[in-house]
């Protein structure tokens, strides 16, 4: 019994965190990534008929743009720490 009711929490968690992820990663990462390359390409992209075929590419700016600032403060953090010794 104590098995089924461990199989049963573990699909019951894998459903969320899918739904999780699917729920980050296309609507949040897609719209950071569309109000980012609209604001660097002055509206001239991502053009409506093209949203549905480029949306993995622009979830993916919308990641790159989210990770963009912690890449760049790790090695800025690392440099100043080189400089100090």
């Amino acid at each position: 019994m104590e098995e089924v009711i461990e199989s049963v929490l573990t699909t019951i968690w894998k459903v969320i965190k899918f739904v999780f992820l699917h729920l980050l990663f296309s609507i949040i990462l897609f719209n950071i990534g569309k109000i980012s390359l609209l604001i660097i390409t002055f509206g001239k992209y991502p053009k409506l008929s093209n949203l549905e075929k480029d949306s993995t590419k622009i979830s993916l700016f919308g990641l790159f743009v989210v990770l963009s600032p912690m890449i760049f403060l790790s090695d800025y953090s690392f440099l100043l720490e080189r400089l100090r010794s």
